[in-house]
């Protein structure tokens, strides 16, 4: 049943594209593709009609219903009716988007070529390659293989429609760059290092914790100020929607200046104001080596007491043990002072910084659910601190920012409506 749903949506979804054929740019990647799309997005959004992906729709199912412009019918057939309808609705669309801004999601082999069946892209942007998914992929080779697709399956046209076909790829990432190979279009980079295309240099953290840089292009130098990002891989997804918008002939300066109003997507490296005047940094939306190693990174450029609460990181598979026990050392080299371990993976990382006891300064909590790590802060939290929360969504770390942030603020938490907020937590 489900595998006729996915191939009645991939038509429906190829229909559209056929008929409208707007300009595609897909975002993959195994950390930063959500922040780098709404980056793309935000700064394409006062030059273009355009769509983007919302809430985790990037796989087979929820890449089509994108393009369509429909919500998931779930179990109701009277929902999947209003997907048919709307999909006739986007067919018969005369102000049909010009851009769609798309994430493209994997979880196993094979997948990326299916999506990339759906909607060719005319621009591929790829992120980052790290562990997630490790559990039908042997190691990140092969994850960096199924991403690159995407870059291989750049659209075929001739670029007589006026549409630029590239690939923008990561120059800080080894593995995302070797997709350089995998096609004849021009290829475009982003980093950290003078190497790149456009390039970030001389990173600070302003007193009021907004990000500045130094932006790089063609021998040019413009100062950049990101006051809704508090981390250098949200700096790479500025960097990245910045090439896309000189390829989309958008004036650099103003895709500059409309940084300042840039935030990050829901508990994607978020920070907040927390309720006893502390900062608190939401990345509670899911949790990777890589992605827990970044944000510590974050947390440890940050001024104050600095805590952080880790639960844990699913689908490790066999690295599972080696991975949670070896963000110990992370956690002493920036000087972590207090350290909320929650759930029985979590566990090995506080036995771990037992052997750290002589090289670092940090009082160590474990506790088995969000419930008791909230207990925990809400006597431990002062004007001072500085905290990181984040997990796996499994951990569903989102409900400790509940309670170390005012209740207006509710609102820029993952998984906030009504379905997830009756599910109870349960150890995965």
């Amino acid at each position: 049943m489900m595998n006729i749903l996915q191939r009645t949506l991939a038509y429906m979804a190829r229909t559209v594209i056929e008929k409208h054929d707007p300009h595609v740019i897909a975002v993959t990647g195994s950390v930063g593709k959500t922040t780098t799309k709404e980056a793309i997005a935000h700064v394409l959004g006062s030059h273009f009609d355009l769509r983007k992906t919302e809430k985790n729709y990037n796989n087979e199912l929820g890449l089509p219903l994108t393009i369509i412009g429909a919500q998931s019918g779930g179990r109701s057939l009277r929902a999947w009716f209003d997907v048919y309808r709307a999909w006739r609705a986007a067919l018969n669309d005369r102000q049909y988007p010009q851009v769609l801004v798309l994430e493209y999601g994997i979880d196993r082999p094979g997948d990326m070529s299916v999506l990339t069946d759906i909607a060719a892209p005319h621009i591929s942007v790829v992120t980052r390659i790290a562990t997630a998914h490790r559990e039908f992929f042997r190691d990140t080779k092969h994850i960096a293989r199924e991403k690159g697709f995407l870059v291989e399956n750049i659209d075929s046209g001739d670029n007589t429609d006026g549409k630029i076909r590239a690939a923008i790829l990561n120059n800080d990432d080894p593995l995302v760059l070797g997709m350089k190979a995998r096609t004849q279009r021009a290829v475009y980079t982003f980093g950290l290092g003078d190497t790149a295309d456009i390039y970030g240099a001389h990173i600070a953290r302003a007193d009021d914790h907004a990000l500045t840089f130094k932006l790089g292009y063609k021998e040019r130098s413009i100062p950049v100020r990101l006051p809704g990002i508090i981390s250098e891989s949200g700096v790479q997804a500025v960097l990245a929607a910045l090439s896309v918008a000189q390829i989309c002939k958008v004036n650099l300066l103003e895709a500059v200046q409309s940084l300042e109003t840039f935030v990050g997507p829901p508990s994607r490296m978020r920070p907040h104001h927390g309720r006893a005047g502390s900062l608190v940094i939401d990345d509670t939306y899911n949790a990777s080596p890589e992605s827990v190693e970044a944000a510590l990174s974050a947390l440890g450029h940050c001024d104050g007491r600095r805590i952080a609460v880790l639960g844990d990181m699913l689908e490790l598979g066999p690295e599972e043990e080696s991975s949670h026990r070896a963000l110990a050392r992370v956690v002493c080299e920036q000087d972590i002072k207090v350290l909320v371990c929650v759930g029985v993976r979590m566990r090995m990382l506080a036995e771990e910084m037992v052997h750290f006891k002589d090289e670092c300064d940090c009082v160590v909590y474990m506790v088995d659910t969000p419930a008791e790590a909230s207990s925990i802060m809400q006597k431990n939290q002062d004007g001072e601190d500085v905290v990181l929360v984040k997990g796996s969504q499994g951990m569903r770390m989102e409900k400790i920012v509940e309670d170390l942030i005012p209740e207006s603020a509710h609102h820029t938490i993952c998984r906030q409506d009504e379905t997830w907020k009756k599910r109870l937590f349960t150890q995965p």
